[in-house]
């Protein structure tokens, strides 16, 4: 018995030994009157026991049964092993006629070892404060992943975000990463839009000389330096969690999709 109910033990105790009535056990309990006419009802049939909640023990009402969890496990094994919890529960309802929360969804994936929760970090990075005006400066990187689903080979997309904006300015695939792909992601900006005022990258071989004279430019150093686009290195994948989370999206929400549709090869 939970301590509420050995509470109410022992005032219906002192009804049945006509110390108080009825109404008076109502008070202490801080029950309604009817309410305490069936615990009193279930107290002279049962005793003490008669007080305990039916419901403990009890499956609820809206537990999931383990065959819907297995099918709901199969589904997600089979179309959207790579996927998250949100975009999971929502292709499943448009789909599969499945309606569940992304939480719950989460929980089944944890359980099945289809989603390993993220743990706490430490140590927090806080976010650059974005650049005013759109055209500022554009992060860049490159991604490799199976953009093609299965239907063409695994390559990567160089992307460029623009930072004020979070919008993909451009992209280009490539086998690899390479300078030829970023010229090809930046070339549709510079006719489109024209130059950017900077650009905001890792500190690849592509962006930055890392043997020898590490003063001097690489290719693609130069040609932005001949464009005078001013060059700036990250010093950890956090500081451009903008493309980070740009890539995010693309990768585990849209498949790719929009990338295809964006940046055809």
């Amino acid at each position: 018995m939970s301590q509420k109910e050995v509470d109410r033990a022992l005032v219906l105790a002192k009804v049945q030994a006509s110390q108080i009535s009825l109404k008076q056990a109502s008070r202490e309990m801080n029950l309604s009157y009817p309410q305490t006419k069936r615990l009193w009802s279930r107290y002279k049939k049962e005793g003490p026991k008669g007080l305990i909640s039916k419901k403990r023990g009890a499956k609820s009402n809206r537990s999931v049964s383990d065959e819907d969890r297995k099918k709901i496990v199969r589904i997600i094994s089979e179309h959207y092993w790579d996927c998250k919890p949100l975009f999971i529960s929502e292709k499943l309802e448009q789909y599969h006629d499945i309606k569940y929360s992304s939480e719950f969804i989460r929980q089944v994936m944890i359980e099945y070892r289809l989603w390993v929760p993220k743990k706490n970090k430490a140590k927090t990075h806080p976010r650059r404060i974005r650049r005013a005006s759109e055209g500022e400066l554009l992060q860049g990187d490159a991604s490799d992943h199976d953009w093609f689903e299965g239907r063409g080979p695994r390559c990567h997309l160089h992307l460029f975000v623009d930072d004020a904006t979070s919008n993909m300015a451009g992209g280009w695939f490539e086998m690899e990463e390479t300078t030829k792909g970023y010229y090809k992601a930046l070339e549709p900006i510079l006719k489109q839009k024209g130059r950017p005022v900077s650009l905001y990258t890792d500190k690849r071989g592509t962006f930055v000389v890392n043997q020898g004279n590490k003063h001097g430019k690489t290719q693609f150093g130069r040609a932005m330096a001949e464009l005078e686009i001013n060059m700036i290195t990250a010093h950890s994948p956090q500081a451009k969690g903008r493309i980070e989370r740009a890539f995010g999206t693309l990768q585990n929400d849209l498949s790719g999709k929009c990338a295809l549709k964006a940046f055809p090869p």
